[in-house]
């Protein structure tokens, strides 16, 4: 539940308050990957980033400060379920990073006092990157929720074939 503080600053027309997104990426070989890139932190098959201009410790873990934009579910035009992140592309090794993965990426998002960055004031779900494009100056990707509506219900259809009494 967020803090008196959060909800105070968010619906104030304007507020001291400095709110900090903390987003981890998780791959399971992103472990691996930490070989070939040794400067990068992927400790436990994570990377950890702010946005912010300095390195943020929260519960015990480490956010690099880095470029990025987040925009949140129904905040941006399209559709209202992705969320997006664009990362400044100012270090390649992201980009080569994501090319030498071949499965989804899992992403958790944050938010964060800067005055307290150990205290969680809100959580987006875990979400996947569903998508990523690039060129030299940035990296998007479109991160989407787990979504079970379009999942199959049964593992078979009612065709004639399976269900000749219903036709």
């Amino acid at each position: 539940m967020p803090s008196r503080d959060f909800v105070a600053g968010v619906v104030a027309q304007e507020t001291d308050e400095v709110y900090l997104a903390l987003v981890s990426i998780y791959h399971p070989d992103l472990a691996d990957l930490g070989e070939s890139f040794p400067e990068l932190d992927v400790s436990g098959g994570r990377l950890r980033f702010v946005n912010n201009t300095v390195d943020i410790e929260s519960r015990g873990n480490t956010f690099t400060a880095y470029g990025f934009d987040l925009v949140l579910p129904g905040q941006g035009e399209g559709d209202a379920g992705l969320a997006s992140i664009t990362i400044d592309n100012v270090d390649q090794r992201i980009a080569l990073v994501l090319r030498s993965l071949t499965t989804a990426l899992d992403v958790s998002v944050e938010i964060v006092l800067a005055a307290d960055p150990d205290t969680v004031e809100m959580t987006l779900p875990d979400m996947r990157m569903v998508s990523a494009s690039g060129d030299r100056l940035q990296i998007s990707g479109d991160l989407a929720v787990d979504d079970d509506s379009n999942e199959q219900l049964v593992s078979f259809s009612f065709v004639p074939a399976h269900a000749p009494a219903l036709f």
